[in-house]
């Protein structure tokens, strides 16, 4: 049994794989308005900011613009980014608690 706990190396690196995927499933594919090229939902440099990064930059901006329309579409973008990474980070959960089944697909005692 490793350090981690986890006795299959196959599904400690799938777990591994997910922590990778889970940053991607926050992307937004269209990227912030526009800055298309910033595409990260929770962070990005603010427009007036120079480089400090600001949070949840989409829904920040619009509210600062008045735009009420563009925020509630940045915060339903937000909350997939967030479903998503939940998804992936469930999934991962289950295969890396999969090392504690039992032979024969039954939980171990206490799981």
């Amino acid at each position: 049994m490793s350090e981690t706990g986890v006795s299959d190396p196959g599904r400690l690196a799938t777990f591994n794989h997910a922590l990778l995927e889970v940053e991607r499933d926050f992307l937004l594919q269209s990227g912030l308005p526009r800055r298309a090229w910033f595409r990260h939902a929770f962070y990005a440099p603010g427009v007036y900011t120079g480089y400090a990064a600001e949070i949840l930059p989409g829904v920040r901006e619009a509210i600062a613009r008045k735009d009420w329309d563009a925020a509630r579409e940045q915060i339903d973008l937000v909350q997939g980014a967030v479903e998503r990474g939940t998804m992936t980070l469930t999934q991962a959960l289950q295969t890396l608690r999969g090392s504690e089944a039992a032979p024969g697909g039954q939980a171990a005692p206490g799981h």
